[in-house]
């Protein structure tokens, strides 16, 4: 399932982060650069500025969208792609060539096609540089990037816990025989959203002994961040039920 570069791409085998590394010093090392992985539009647009997830940098994507515009210029064309998650602009750069016309591909409005490209992000927000743009030719191939989608997510942060371990998820065997991890409520294995949410998170549960909670800017000293990207990660940890806010919108408490 799981794809080393983007020439091993071309098929609708689904994508897939390369979970595949090698070992020097026992430290683990990944060649970024080469893996591919297969996102939602909406987890593309809540990776952090440096486009990290679970501490990878994620450069090449693939996606499958609803093309709902094109718009075409001299030296690229625009599209805007929707999924069931959310909506993203690709750009795809046109051969300079005076002596013929650049060469647009076929798509059909209103209709699934696969992009491979690159991650970009832009003042005016995500954006993907096209490598490889197609219709869709059969249903079964959004099930399976669905799918693919899905399993490298939880495979990236299988390894980031992995490596938060120390290299092993350090299972034991709880009441009942059933396997799990020490306490059972690790932190390591208890990841909310992204690695900064979850950061936000844990900063939040530090002041939680505090009467009325802890406030933006000791949580903001604490995450070091600044108020914006504060902000809106306390909205989505809001609105996730994770944590809530007390006497006003000021102080925030970690739901129990």
């Amino acid at each position: 399932m799981w794809l080393d570069d983007y020439d091993n791409a071309g098929g609708q085998g689904g994508g897939g982060f390369d979970a595949n590394t090698t070992v020097q010093g026992g430290t683990k090392q990944t060649n970024r650069s080469r893996q591919l992985m297969p996102m939602f539009i909406k987890h593309m647009h809540l990776l952090s500025e440096d486009l990290t997830f679970f501490g990878q940098t994620i450069q090449m994507v693939e996606l499958y969208g609803v093309l709902r515009s094109q718009t075409v210029s001299s030296t690229k064309v625009i599209y805007e792609l929707e999924d069931f998650s959310d909506k993203i602009i690709c750009h795809l750069w046109l051969d300079h060539d005076p002596d013929q016309a650049p060469t647009i591909p076929n798509l059909m409005l209103n209709a699934y096609c696969r992009v491979v490209g690159t991650l970009k992000s832009l003042a005016e927000g995500r954006r993907v540089m096209i490598l490889k743009i197609e219709n869709m030719n059969h249903p079964n191939e959004l099930v399976t990037f669905m799918l693919s989608a899905i399993c490298a997510r939880y495979e990236i942060e299988k390894m980031f816990k992995e490596e938060a371990n120390g290299g092993t998820m350090n299972i034991t065997t709880g009441a009942g025989g059933v396997a799990g991890t020490n306490n059972d409520l690790d932190d390591a294995n208890n990841m909310i959203g992204t690695p900064f949410q979850y950061k936000v998170y844990k900063a939040i549960g530090k002041c939680n002994g505090e009467p009325h909670g802890g406030t933006i800017k000791q949580i903001q000293d604490i995450v070091k961040c600044t108020k914006a990207e504060l902000m809106d990660t306390l909205e989505f940890l809001t609105n996730e039920g994770h944590v809530y806010t007390t006497i006003d919108d000021d102080h925030y408490k970690v739901a129990a």
